[in-house]
């Protein structure tokens, strides 16, 4: 899975690689995320220390065309 920043400080996905985890949760290429386990994402930084997490579960807020989904993985 590959980001670009945004101008707006969140993160949209660009590549989602076919058979991983990334597509297998159901994420798509362009899907913005705002937050992860319920922190906002600002920042390069933050991303980083938030996907570093060894989290049991996973709660992810993303944008797709104008819509927010909210998703859960792990468990």
């Amino acid at each position: 899975l590959l980001f670009a920043a945004l101008a707006d400080a969140s993160f949209a996905s660009i590549d989602v690689e076919a058979g991983s985890p990334a597509e297998q949760i159901g994420l798509q290429r362009g899907d913005i995320f705002r937050a992860i386990n319920g922190e906002r994402i600002d920042n390069v930084r933050q991303l980083r220390q938030l996907t570093a997490d060894r989290a049991r579960l996973w709660r992810f807020s993303i944008e797709r065309e104008g819509r927010v989904l909210s998703t859960v993985v792990g468990g």
